[in-house]
């Protein structure tokens, strides 16, 4: 199972508005759905459960707990193991900031659930669009992010999709990691809405700084040399006493590939002079790579869900959220 999707009575726990962004699978969101809807939709709708945890002999283990997903039809399933002082929330309930963003205009853009639905993600589109060079659109989202294997907490992360290949494009921040942040949970109806009023004026706010890093990076010539500069920055040696492996080898080609043949290269380049590439084409090389052609050159279906799921949530994301930084030291320079 190459996407990592859960499935619950043959259907995937993903949905989806558009045409579907994960594999072709999951089911169609119409209109403006509710948190209700959508979690129905993507199957999510069900029960997280802690029970006690024994060990094979019988003997039950009191600093932990098991957490289980309790379908309609009283099928289980193991999420993961806590601690005892572990506090579940369903996914209802995580997702009542969402609701409350709902309710000032947005829309649910996805939803959906990995592994036996132990983590959780909910995308919102901000109905924001910046545009760094001509025809080159990026759209602005909020990405909530959950689990129930006590791994992760109830997270938050601002984030852009660049329409013309779907490539994920970390918020223009200061900071070499991503800036995930805690979201706050209130059971007060009007204190959730002025939050999330809050929080997407604040997001929105970033989208434009965004913006003009992006264009400024689109407008930024770089040549050959420093394009391989770039790249090496952004997968460095991890031992460079020694030659770099041929996985990294190869890594640092297919990037330099990109920067020229890369899905909408020539729209990112639409403003340079012949055999010069922009920053922006070098950055969206990298995001092209984690996001689509990682994952493609994986090996096992293991293997391809790792990719998929590093990409937007693990290392891979963070890789990208370096390549940001570097390109943004090129335009501050």
């Amino acid at each position: 199972m190459a996407h990592n999707l859960a499935t619950i009575d043959g259907r995937y726990t993903f949905a989806y508005q558009g045409s579907s962004p994960w594999h072709k699978l999951g089911q169609r969101l119409t209109g403006n759905p509710s948190i209700d809807e959508a979690l129905a939709a993507a199957c999510m709708a069900f029960t997280v459960e802690a029970r006690p945890l024994y060990l094979d002999g019988g003997t039950l283990v009191p600093s932990h707990k098991c957490t289980l997903r309790i379908n309609d039809d009283g099928t289980i399933a193991q999420l993961g193991v806590v601690g005892k002082d572990y506090t579940i929330a369903q996914n209802r309930e995580v997702l009542a900031i969402v609701d409350a963003m709902l309710q000032l205009g947005y829309r649910i853009a996805a939803i959906g659930a990995l592994g036996n639905g132990e983590r959780c993600w909910c995308l919102v589109d901000m109905g924001q669009t910046i545009t760094p060079i001509d025809g080159d659109d990026v759209r602005g989202y909020f990405l909530v992010h959950w689990s129930h294997d006590g791994n992760i907490a109830v997270t938050g992360l601002g984030t852009c999709v660049r329409v013309v290949c779907q490539n994920t494009l970390g918020m223009a921040l200061a900071a070499a990691r991503r800036a995930w942040f805690s979201v706050r949970h209130t059971t007060n109806a009007a204190q959730r809405i002025d939050e999330a009023a809050r929080l997407m004026a604040q997001l929105g706010k970033q989208l434009q700084q965004t913006g003009e890093t992006f264009a400024q990076l689109a407008r930024r010539q770089m040549g050959p040399r420093e394009i391989a500069s770039y790249i090496e920055a952004v997968i460095p040696n991890p031992e460079p006493a020694k030659s770099l492996s041929p996985t990294l080898q190869n890594r640092r080609d297919t990037i330099a590939r990109l920067v020229f043949g890369g899905r909408g290269a020539d729209m990112a380049n639409q403003a340079m002079p012949q055999g010069f590439a922009s920053a922006w084409a070098a950055y969206n090389a990298v995001t092209e790579y984690f996001d689509h052609v990682r994952p493609a050159e994986a090996r096992s279906a293991s293997a391809i869900a790792s990719a998929n799921v590093s990409a937007v949530f693990g290392q891979n994301a963070d890789v990208k959220q370096s390549a940001l930084v570097l390109a943004r030291q090129l335009v501050a320079a």
